[in-house]
């Protein structure tokens, strides 16, 4: 969910159209979604680790990304 914001913020901000910005948010949700599908069926991983890593890997480039977007002071 919080790539999804990412996207959806970050999507909205660069082109200024909220309704892009909402489909980019659930297309990142979708693809972190089918990423954590194909570890837990296909590679048959553990779903707690393969959630948690998925989560932290989202917390991580939600902060990478976030100050891109910021506004200047």
């Amino acid at each position: 969910m919080l790539m999804g914001a990412v996207v959806g913020f970050s999507t909205t901000v660069q082109t200024g159209n909220p309704a892009l910005g909402v489909f980019a948010a659930a297309l990142a949700g979708a693809l972190f979604n089918m990423i954590f599908g194909f570890l837990v069926i296909e590679r048959r991983a553990n779903q707690l680790a393969s959630g948690l890593a998925l989560m932290f890997c989202g917390a991580g480039s939600a902060l990478f990304w976030a100050p891109l977007h910021r506004q200047p002071d």
